[in-house]
């Protein structure tokens, strides 16, 4: 079982790196503008904004499971446009994706696939943690 994260470099997703290798998970994980420094998992470029790159990644991998820990900030095309387009694809390829919970009603809204049964959400929000306990 492979777990690709998306914005691996990132402080998210450097964390869920960095456990998935405590757990000897194999993992995949890309970087947009910085390549990662956790050791023990394979590094890939990747533009959300860029369908076909997306595409080519999830093809190549075949991951069994897509995280997605990516931050456009205020780039709208990486943050709600390039979760959709993740959603989509994974969704077509029977992927299991992970996200925020942030993330998940604008990829229900715009994504146009049913992919619920293959969503899990996690939810990173302080207020959950507090609210859970």
């Amino acid at each position: 079982m492979t777990a690709l994260i998306i914005g691996a470099s990132g402080f998210l997703g450097t964390e869920l790196v960095r456990l998935a290798s405590i757990l000897r998970h194999t993992t995949a994980a890309t970087f947009n503008s910085r390549l990662g420094s956790a050791r023990g998992t394979s590094w890939h470029h990747l533009d959300l904004r860029d369908p076909s790159h997306l595409d080519g990644l999830l093809d190549s991998l075949a991951p069994s499971v897509v995280i997605n820990a990516s931050s456009g900030n205020a780039d709208w095309t990486v943050t709600a446009d390039g979760s959709v387009r993740l959603a989509q694809a994974t969704a077509l390829r029977g992927i299991s994706l992970a996200g925020s919970a942030i993330e998940r009603p604008i990829v229900r809204r715009l994504a146009g696939v049913s992919f619920e049964s293959a969503l899990v959400v996690v939810d990173v929000r302080p207020q959950s943690r507090v609210q859970s306990s």
